[in-house]
């Protein structure tokens, strides 16, 4: 966003840096509010027994919870901190794949078909999906993966090595930060047969077993992959499937995507965005 800038020149000063700042606040005053509601929740039932009570933990919790080895919690910058990560990464990923998926569906209208069956067979008479229906949608779950192997929301991202390690002859030295490309992992001829072919079934568990598993990172990978990878394929199935039950999708020619559109902002966008049309299904 404030690529160009001079290195001393305060961005505060820019419309673009005012914007920022200002989104800054409201998100950190969001994150405030929902820490301070939930420490009155737990000071109201019973504070530390009931969260230790509780079957299932979510994110707040958690960093509420946590103590290090000398017993001391987190400062309330430091929970701040992780709840806005939460909310930024969680949400502006999801909504990329979520896009990109219903992209690549209305490039191939066999699929599109083959996912509203198994959705209008899944929902049956029902208006809203239960937990238990999101795992009846398992070719829609193949398209989503295919889709984000084809746009992974995070097209690239960076670790810190925590020892040396040698790469292509090279001695790489411990604490090196280096770049990790998702993006051309996801479409290395060497790793995918026919990378730039869109095929779900590369997703299957048969399919899955002959290849390594760290050669499709949309989440990342190993211990520091996205915590949130569980409940955000479980977003992204609801959204494609709630669409799916209501709306035929299909994409103007001017409107296609090319290499040139890509826009790795963070997340990987287009210059312009996605425009696709939708036509109300009938059911009978």
């Amino acid at each position: 966003m404030f690529l160009g800038l001079h290195p001393g020149l305060d961005i505060q000063v820019t419309n673009d840096g005012r914007k920022f700042y200002r989104n800054c606040a409201v998100t950190h005053r969001k994150a405030e509010e929902i820490i301070r509601n939930r420490r009155k929740a737990l000071q109201d039932n019973g504070k530390e027994d009931n969260l230790r009570r509780k079957k299932h933990l979510d994110m707040v919790d958690i960093v509420l919870a946590a103590k290090d080895e000398d017993g001391n919690g987190l400062t309330d910058e430091e929970i701040r901190a992780e709840v806005v990560t939460f909310l930024a990464a969680g949400q502006d990923t999801v909504a990329a794949g979520i896009s990109w998926t219903l992209y690549n569906l209305t490039l191939y209208p066999e699929h599109q078909k083959k996912c509203q069956e198994e959705v209008d067979e899944v929902f049956g008479d029902k208006e809203e999906l239960e937990w238990d229906d999101l795992l009846q949608l398992k070719y829609v779950t193949l398209v989503i993966k295919e889709s984000m192997r084809l746009y992974p929301p995070f097209p690239m991202f960076s670790r810190s090595l925590d020892k040396s390690y040698e790469i292509a002859g090279k001695l790489v030295p411990q604490g090196t930060w280096i770049m990790i490309n998702a993006y051309a992992l996801h479409h290395n001829p060497h790793v995918w047969k026919d990378p730039e072919t869109f095929d779900p079934l590369r997703f299957t568990v048969e399919s899955k077993e002959e290849r390594s598993p760290y050669a499709y990172i949309p989440f990342s990978a190993g211990p520091r992959n996205c915590i949130g990878m569980n409940f955000a394929m479980a977003e992204m199935k609801v959204a494609v499937a709630m669409i799916l039950r209501r709306f035929k999708l299909s994409i103007n020619k001017e409107n296609l995507v090319t290499s040139n559109d890509l826009f790795p902002e963070i997340m990987l966008r287009t210059k312009t965005g996605i425009r696709l049309n939708l036509m109300p299904r009938l059911h009978t």
